[in-house]
């Protein structure tokens, strides 16, 4: 576990921090939407790769069952956000917030532009949060294992991006998801591989593209996005080079 932590997990995360917040002062909004969204998406093969050659068997298994009930978990609370269109508090509570000064203000505008508006309910990230937590309280964490999901709750909710409501049901359809991929295919007597979380990957993005194909709706022209004039592309390009 600890070579499972120190080699893979640290390293990928702290590179993905990195640039997530080089896209972020760099004003690259829409690149770190596809990022998030689509590049990350084969990279879902790897872990469970190199868990099976580094550690085993059993620590595949697991890494492949945290990782499939995170893409169902994915797929469900989409397929709730677009039924329901629920605007964000960062949009319905415009005015009221507009005093409120924000530390990365481009990170707002992000969730105010596109879509992205109307996705408030529920939280896919407390949704993938509870993944991980129940993942680890099912293998004895203890109450540490529930701090990752906290925190994720708390601030989805202090950052404006979801309501109250919103967090709660994200983490239910991530504890419900991970408990049907484990009662199908068990926690750790199970086989399931690469393979596994290829199957689950392409149905997940099939489902991303069928649905903005079919199941998008008109977004109002004060949330639409629209590709900035040459006037501010040249300010971002004079205020990078300085």
């Amino acid at each position: 576990m600890l070579v499972w932590l120190l080699g893979i997990c640290i390293p990928i995360s702290i590179a993905w921090t990195v640039l997530f917040y080089y896209f972020i002062i760099n004003g690259r909004i829409e690149t770190l939407y596809i990022a998030s969204k689509w590049l990350l998406l084969p990279c879902a093969v790897c872990p469970t790769f190199l868990a099976g050659k580094v550690l085993g068997p059993s620590s595949r298994h697991v890494v492949a069952l945290t990782i499939c009930s995170w893409l169902l978990t994915e797929t469900l609370s989409h397929i709730i956000k677009i039924s329901s269109r629920r605007m964000r508090p960062v949009v319905s509570f415009a005015t009221e917030l507009s005093a409120v000064n924000r530390e990365i203000p481009c990170v707002q505008a992000m969730l105010v532009k596109g879509d992205t508006a109307f996705h408030s309910f529920p939280s896919g990230d407390a949704a993938g949060a509870m993944v991980f937590s129940y993942v680890l309280h099912l293998h004895g964490a203890g109450v540490w294992s529930w701090l990752l999901v906290i925190l994720s709750c708390f601030g989805r909710v202090y950052f404006h991006a979801h309501h109250v409501s919103d967090v709660l049901i994200g983490s239910w359809c991530g504890y419900f998801c991970t408990n049907r991929i484990v009662g199908w295919f068990g926690l750790l007597d199970g086989g399931m591989n690469s393979l596994h979380t290829s199957i689950f990957m392409v149905a997940f993005a099939s489902f991303h593209i069928l649905a903005r194909k079919y199941l998008s709706f008109d977004i109002p022209a004060e949330f639409k996005l629209r590709e900035p004039s040459p006037a501010i592309k040249e300010d971002r390009k004079t205020a990078k080079n300085n």
